[in-house]
């Protein structure tokens, strides 16, 4: 007997079912507003989805499984570009898609979701969830989006620049102080990046080197962040 789903599980099928279709016949011919729509919307977007999924069905029965479960789902969206561009097998395509489907699938059952009336939370739990969703989605979003602009800039495309800045600035560091330390990285983020999508080199490397310098990144990012969150809370006392 087929075990009730959540409505989740059709959100994520049609996510990544746009994302394929999107994709297609290869990832150097997005152009235009298709391009921006994949790596500022539903790119990142399935990302955050993934976030809110984690929290959602935390009641899977054994963690340390439902965290690969996890991981390997977010690997086979985040493959399927590769697949494209190095022209394999349309059967490894559809398999990545199928995969992502089935785990969810899987997952979200209505056995595993957290009953959200259920969950009876104070106004300073509250805000401490909101202050962390707002860190979460500063931290990544900054390297995210400097490795969705390493991919564009590979293939030529440096008019995503200024939509991608824009972008950053309003959406990603929106009040975030010290802003003039966190856009100085940033820029020196962009900067390696540029580089190194003009770096003539074996792809594993680059691709070594591309996470080494994002991991950097957000290292200096969160030590900032962190800094200037603890004198905030000096001031208060």
């Amino acid at each position: 007997m087929l075990k009730p789903r959540s409505k989740l599980l059709f959100i994520s099928g049609i996510w990544t079912l746009i994302y394929a279709l999107m994709l297609r016949p290869t990832p150097e011919e997005i152009q235009g507003i298709q391009a921006i729509l994949v790596v500022i919307i539903v790119w990142p977007g399935f990302l955050l989805f993934q976030v809110i999924c984690y929290a959602m069905f935390k009641k899977y029965q054994n963690q340390r499984v439902y965290v690969l479960l996890i991981l390997l789902k977010t690997s086979l969206f985040l493959i399927q570009p590769v697949i494209i561009e190095h022209h394999l097998h349309n059967i490894l395509f559809i398999l990545s898609i199928l995969g992502v489907f089935l785990i969810d699938s899987h997952i979200m059952t209505l056995e595993n979701k957290i009953n959200l009336h259920e969950v009876h939370v104070s106004d300073q739990e509250q805000k401490k969830v909101f202050e962390q969703h707002k860190a979460s989605w500063f931290l990544a979003g900054s390297v995210v989006l400097l490795f969705a602009l390493y991919f564009q800039l590979r293939e030529g495309n440096y008019n995503i620049i200024f939509p991608y800045s824009l972008f950053y600035l309003f959406l990603i560091l929106g009040k975030q102080q010290p802003k003039i330390k966190y856009i100085c990285i940033q820029l020196l983020g962009l900067l390696a990046v540029y580089l190194l999508a003009n770096f003539n080199a074996p792809e594993l490397i680059k691709g070594i080197l591309l996470i080494s310098g994002l991991l950097i990144i957000y290292q200096a990012n969160k030590f900032i962040f962190n800094k200037e969150k603890m004198l905030n809370i000096e001031d208060q006392v």
